[in-house]
């Protein structure tokens, strides 16, 4: 295993006509038309008799969020939601969810009944499926099959005779255009279900740390449709199901109720990796770190401490090993105040990546790196390439990094 590529959220981006953005997803998750829209379609799968998801109670929780903690993006509301709710399922004293800030200002919250929040997780994350499966397939982009061959030439020349697992944080079905030739193995026999010794023992796997629009989950774990369409209906045609195919949206973890199954979200995505296929995922991506020279970073936020972890252990266990990001900063300037600023890129870079400081001397190197050549060794390891993953793609051949 030389190279490593893992692919975050910013890497789905140029593939669509408007942005797939984390403050889109925020507004999706808090549209109310949309809620009473997918719990009208809920409703019609569970039954006439079934007792129904209250709007307004929802949204009522969702004001006070806004309120006391307007920056949270959409992981953030939904990992509160995620507390609420398991709360809710257990509102035992003991229960370490009951003695969370959050907690304590909702449950207190008059007129919020216990009975409306069994299924408030698997909704939140259903609505994110719908309209990721709905930029694939109405959304993309108008030169999408370029871009589609641009990065399918791309992974082809990074898999040329090694063994190699492609990593891809995004919910959305883009990538398997590109890799249609490739030969990869996704894991999941022809029955769709995942076969832990079939992805180990194949040299070049693709996994979906973050789950996807084609994973829906049942009690025999996760199943893998064909298309993001496909399991979206199966979702909730079998949300009130009477055998093995009833969809899960709660499972009972060891330390407390988790929700994260077909897609993955929240702040504390770790608890997803008990289970397979995640699991798999997960160790196959601490090894690759461990055997790899160089790891490609395309469009990823740095915000998730299991993947920075690795990253970080990856570096540190050799001078020699390198990591190459892929993002997009436009017009930057002033490399001293982006390193020294909280909570941008580069200062994440540092934070979370690198143990040395940042050499200010080095600021105006940069700088004139970026203004001629759109990269720049940030240090002796990491190479920042800021001029977006489109024009890294259609320069590949002159950039030698």
């Amino acid at each position: 295993m030389n190279t490593v590529l893992l692919l975050g959220a910013g890497a789905s981006i140029p593939f669509y006509k408007s942005m797939l953005t984390s403050s889109h997803l925020k507004t999706v998750i808090l549209d109310r038309c949309r809620w009473e829209n997918l719990v009208d379609r809920y409703t019609n799968s569970m039954g006439s008799d079934t007792n129904m998801v209250n709007i307004d109670e929802v949204f009522q929780v969702l004001e006070k969020i806004r309120k006391e903690y307007p920056d949270y993006n959409f992981e953030q509301i939904i990992e509160f939601i995620d507390e609420i709710s398991s709360f809710k399922f257990d509102p035992d004293n003991n229960n370490k969810n009951a003695h969370t800030n959050h907690n304590f200002m909702i449950t207190n919250m008059p007129g919020i009944e216990d009975n409306i929040w069994d299924c408030i997780p698997f909704l939140f994350r259903q609505l994110i499926a719908e309209e990721v499966a709905l930029f694939y397939n109405n959304l993309q982009s108008y030169n999408y099959n370029d871009l589609i061959e641009l990065q399918s030439k791309f992974i082809a020349s990074l898999t040329k005779g090694q063994s190699f697992n492609l990593i891809t944080l995004n919910y959305d079905e883009s990538i398997f255009d590109s890799i249609t030739n490739l030969n990869f193995i996704t894991g999941f026999d022809n029955n769709g279900r995942f076969d832990v010794k079939s992805f180990k023992y194949s040299n070049r796997t693709i996994s979906f740390l973050h789950g996807n629009t084609r994973f829906r989950t049942d009690s025999d774990g996760i199943y893998f449709h064909i298309d993001g369409v496909s399991a979206n209906n199966q979702r909730l045609a079998n949300i009130n199901a009477s055998n093995r195919t009833e969809t899960q949206y709660l499972v009972d973890s060891q330390f407390a109720y988790t929700f994260n199954t077909f897609i993955t979200t929240g702040q504390k995505k770790e608890s997803s990796f008990d289970r397979n296929p995640y699991d798999t995922y997960y160790d196959k991506f601490i090894s690759d770190c461990r055997n790899a020279n160089k790891i490609y970073v395309v469009g990823y936020s740095f915000s998730d401490p299991h993947i920075n972890k690795e990253l970080s252990g990856f570096l540190h266990s050799s001078s020699d090993k390198q990591i190459v990001i892929v993002d997009y900063l436009p017009n930057t300037r002033n490399i001293k105040h982006q390193f020294q600023s909280s909570g941008t890129l580069m200062n994440k870079i540092y934070t979370e990546l690198s143990s040395s400081s940042f050499d200010l001397r080095d600021s105006d190197r940069i700088e004139n790196d970026f203004q001629i050549n759109m990269y720049s060794k940030i240090n002796n390891q990491i190479t920042l390439y800021k001029d977006g993953y489109i024009n890294f793609l259609r320069e590949l051949s002159n950039v030698t990094i």
